[in-house]
């Protein structure tokens, strides 16, 4: 299956998402110029592009961007994001849409400033694609993914630095350095696909990971050029092994998972 295939199929499946997605809460501010800050529960009312400017901006912690199956969009400038918590805001949900040509299509903390590292940072339904950096970055404890798609950013597709991840049915797929990586204790994922991203397909550095029921195939090809570099599944820098078991095959890593029980 083509990348462009496998894309499609992608955005196909978490639009599906979108439009099945139950109203959990009810929004009180429209979210409808590039650039708005907003400091309660918002929803965005159309779609946008957004060239040289952020698409939403968290001001307030404890809320709720809903997307409403809308497109943010920008022009894949570096320092543009998609879905900015770049100021640390507390537990944060965005749902329910697309992000894609922003520098990161979703930032959740400052990655230059250690301590503005927000907890319980929730992403859901969303599509994050063509991003210059990384589709889907969240930094600090209790981050979660679900239910999400990464495909075709720059760097990783899904990148958490913290303790505690849950990443949950969601794939990534032609990610230029990677599709999952996780840099933090305690990591869960689970039910997720990783395919075609060169590096590795899930990457995790840390103790105690739980790692299961997740397929990873033809992760490491930089191009369509073999090293004999590039697992479907990898963990590090742990004292607690990791444990599950998951479907990997055809990485350019013949070992296909490290360590080699969890495939």
């Amino acid at each position: 299956m083509t990348f462009h295939r496998v894309a499609m199929l992608a955005a196909i499946s978490v639009l599906a998402l979108v439009a099945g997605a139950p109203e959990a809460q009810a929004v009180s501010t429209p979210i409808s110029s590039c650039g708005q800050t907003v400091t309660n529960n918002a929803a965005l009312t159309q779609d946008l592009y957004c060239p040289g400017s952020d698409g939403v901006v968290i001001g307030a912690p404890n809320i709720t961007i809903d997307l409403k199956g809308h497109t943010l969009r920008g022009n894949r400038g570096l320092s543009d994001y998609g879905i900015d918590n770049s100021a640390g805001f507390v537990g944060v949900t965005v749902k329910n849409g697309v992000v894609r040509n922003f520098g990161y299509g979703v930032i959740g903390s400052n990655s230059q400033d250690p301590s503005d590292i927000p907890n319980d940072m929730t992403v859901s339904n969303i599509l994050a694609s063509g991003n210059q950096i990384i589709g889907i970055f969240i930094g600090g404890d209790h981050a979660v993914v679900k239910s999400s798609v990464a495909v075709g950013n720059n760097n990783v597709g899904v990148f958490i630095s913290g303790s505690f991840a849950r990443i949950q049915s969601t794939t990534t797929s032609g990610n230029d350095q990677g599709g999952v990586h996780v840099d933090g204790n305690g990591a869960k994922i689970q039910s997720s696909t990783v395919s075609g991203n060169d590096g590795h397909g899930i990457s995790v550095a840390g103790d105690a990971a739980v790692v299961t029921g997740n397929h990873a195939e033809g992760n490491g090809y930089a191009g369509t050029s073999t090293d004999s570099n590039g697992l479907g599944i990898t963990v590090t820098n742990y004292t607690t092994p990791p444990t599950g078991k998951n479907t990997s095959r055809g990485n350019d890593d013949p070992a296909e998972c490290n360590p080699t029980f969890l495939c």
